[in-house]
């Protein structure tokens, strides 16, 4: 048998959206040393700190905001269907929290 060509069939398929929760974990450290010292520079217990994040006050990572404002503007989706479409997706994400906070 000869082979002598092929047919080839294609289907254009839509991966939904996933919401994720980014975990940000930071160690706690104790010194002895410092313990007792009553000096608030030299603190007993330390904290790493937290890595900069675009919105300092929000919960929501860099993707939201920019996921967000792209329906707005581009795809001319207004806040109340994106409040929906994200409740579909499992995240309780209400249009007051971010109305104000980015979109100005």
């Amino acid at each position: 048998m000869v082979r002598f060509g092929e047919e080839v069939s294609e289907q254009l398929d839509l991966i939904p959206a996933q919401v994720k929760v980014i975990r940000t974990i930071r160690p706690q450290y104790g010194c002895r040393n410092y313990e007792g010292s009553g000096d608030e520079e030299k603190s007993a217990v330390r904290i790493a700190p937290m890595p900069p994040r675009m919105l300092p006050q929000s919960s929501a990572a860099e993707g939201l905001p920019a996921h967000i404002v792209t329906g707005k503007f581009c795809d001319s989706l207004p806040l109340y269907r994106q409040e929906k479409m994200y409740r579909r997706l499992g995240a309780e994400v209400s249009r007051k929290n971010y109305s104000g906070s980015f979109l100005g």
